[in-house]
């Protein structure tokens, strides 16, 4: 039972410290370096702990564990939503959805299909890469500098034509997006979508998600993605604040 509590002290400090060595714990909790490590390494064979893979050999909790955490709190956050979202379809008669970051993903944790007979469709649990969504590049841009560039060296995956998979473009269309306060999506993660999203920040200023209106491809051109891209702004912005999520 001692080894299980010791374990457990060392889960909880990670998840109030990450990314944090080995050292670091040791000097926090008063333990030895070695029954840190020995915890350290049970937890990431278990899937709950993951070591950086910046070469400091520090650790952080994985989307599993970050998963069980959130799960309330992401409800929370649809609830709170779900009016604004109400409001934003009735105005546009388009798809509107609500994504949470999960790791380098984005997940789709509400969303309120488009009026149209032909539109942009996503099922709760839908996700999509952080720098190929107009929800994941929202959210990464107002990442610190560190994450993004931690992301940036993980690769740029290509999944269309138009994916972005060049750095310093991405970081470019980052200033974009934090100059005029929403990101935008034509077809780099799905062909044929377009989207324009934004993200919802908590009472402490942290990033809790994104929203986003998507649609056919055609019915988004620039002068509309403007528009639409001012509006889901003005949206996010309304959500009620009251939900801390840890940064993931």
């Amino acid at each position: 039972m001692k080894s299980v509590r010791t374990t457990l002290r060392i889960l909880e400090a990670v998840a109030e410290q990450q990314p944090v060595g080995v050292g670091e714990l040791s000097r926090k909790l008063e333990l030895p370096k070695t029954s840190v490590h020995r915890a350290l390494t049970t937890l990431g064979e278990a899937g709950w702990l993951r070591q950086e893979d910046d070469g400091t050999a520090r650790w952080s909790l994985t989307a599993r564990m970050l998963t069980l955490g959130r799960v309330s709190a992401d409800q929370v956050l649809a609830n709170r939503s779900l009016a604004t979202m109400s409001q934003l379809r009735a105005e546009t008669e388009e798809t509107v959805i609500l994504f949470v970051r999960n790791g380098d993903e984005v997940v789709a944790i509400e969303a309120l299909d488009g009026l149209h007979a032909v539109r942009a469709h996503a099922s709760m649990g839908s996700r999509a890469p952080l720098h190929a969504s107009a929800s994941g590049k929202a959210i990464l841009a107002e990442s610190p500098d560190e994450e993004i560039e931690s992301y940036v060296r993980r690769g740029l995956a290509a999944y269309t034509e138009a994916t972005i998979t060049d750095a310093r473009a991405l970081r470019a269309e980052l200033d974009r997006i934090r100059k005029r306060g929403y990101a935008t999506h034509k077809g780099e993660w799905l062909r044929g979508v377009a989207s324009v999203g934004a993200v919802i920040c908590g009472p402490d200023g942290r990033v809790q998600g994104a929203l986003v209106i998507a649609a056919p491809a055609d019915r988004l051109p620039r002068q509309r993605s403007k528009e639409l891209g001012e509006r889901v702004v003005a949206a996010a912005s309304q959500i009620p604040a009251g939900v801390i999520l840890r940064r993931p």
